[in-house]
């Protein structure tokens, strides 16, 4: 069975030697991610967070290493964490879809204390946006037709957090529809004559 890569550094998922787009390119190339707060400082703020969230759930982050400016969004996550009970059995997954095509890395999966549901998270340093309901809905997608919450879990500077559950079912709709503009702009492209 081939094995899905992701190289970081060009945000690339391939399968079997085939390039897959990622859940986020294919609804920001719908045109329905702002990209204007999105610097380079946020994004490697973001990366930095996740890195150091990730360590923390398999119990290998150094706190004191910590860049300060980090150190409250690891408090507001591990507040998540004591506050909810929420018990992690996926981290930092590498997912795709083979019957659409695309891939992404799904950050959390677990359940909350009483839950039969198995739910999805996906951590922001960020505001809550319409489209992480649909970036969460391709990852349901990913992992077949059973039931899961989708959650954003968004860690402040301030060192608290907020959990938004979504819960539209048209996202995966919408979703579904931002894949086929990506894969009608993409063929339309590469149709198109040199210059």
């Amino acid at each position: 069975m081939p094995e899905l890569q992701f190289n970081p550094e060009s945000h690339v998922y391939t399968l079997d030697g085939k390039t897959l787009p990622s859940v986020t390119t294919i609804i920001k190339e719908a045109g329905l991610i702002d990209t204007t707060w999105f610097t380079d400082g946020a994004t490697t703020r973001g990366s930095y967070v996740h890195q150091a969230t990730e360590l923390l759930d398999k119990d290998d982050l150094d706190e004191a290493s910590l860049d300060p400016a980090l150190v409250p969004y690891v408090d507001a996550y591990k507040r998540f964490k004591a506050d909810t009970g929420f018990y992690i059995s996926g981290i930092e997954k590498r997912i795709h879809n083979a019957t659409y095509g695309y891939a992404g890395t799904l950050d959390r999966v677990g359940k909350f204390p009483g839950d039969s549901i198995e739910s999805i998270i996906d951590i922001k340093t960020g505001k809550p946006e319409k489209w992480h309901g649909l970036q969460l809905a391709a990852y349901r997608l990913c992992l077949g037709n059973e039931l899961r919450k989708r959650f954003g879990l968004y860690l402040s500077d301030s060192g608290i957090y907020r959990l938004e559950r979504y819960t539209d079912r048209q996202d995966i709709q919408v979703f579904l529809a931002c894949l086929t503009i990506y894969k009608f702009k993409e063929a339309t492209c590469s149709r198109q004559p040199k210059l």
